[in-house]
């Protein structure tokens, strides 16, 4: 009996019940569009909260890390082969590249689409 009141308390404090001062307390729920509507909202804050605290975290760590110096050798050589990351890995070393960069992909489709993209 004692831990349904907890959760019932939990409830109530996300407002998907409502509470009756009465002895013994009774409860009634509230409507369900509401209650989903609240949670979505809450958790939408919620994720919100968390995007602005890892932006902040980046910006941090860019900062941090702006001093750094990294040893380049004078050329560099990747092979990529095509899979899920490999996009992401292209596009990494494309907007790298300082001076040059040789680029070639077999499928003439796949090289045109990234051209575009980048």
């Amino acid at each position: 009996m004692g831990r349904i009141y907890n959760v019932l308390s939990s409830l109530e404090e996300a407002h998907l019940v409502r509470a009756q001062d009465t002895r013994p307390r009774r409860y009634a729920c509230v409507d369900p569009a509401a209650a989903l509507t609240r949670l979505s909202s809450t958790k939408q804050e919620e994720l919100s909260q968390a995007c602005r605290e890892i932006e902040a975290l980046a910006d941090d760590l860019k900062n941090e890390l702006s001093g750094v110096i990294s040893r380049k050798t004078e050329k560099s050589f990747w092979t990529v082969a095509i899979g899920n990351k490999s996009h992401e890995l292209i596009s990494e070393i494309i907007s790298g590249a300082k001076k040059e960069l040789l680029f070639f992909m077999a499928p003439k489709m796949r090289s045109e689409r990234l051209k575009n993209e980048l």
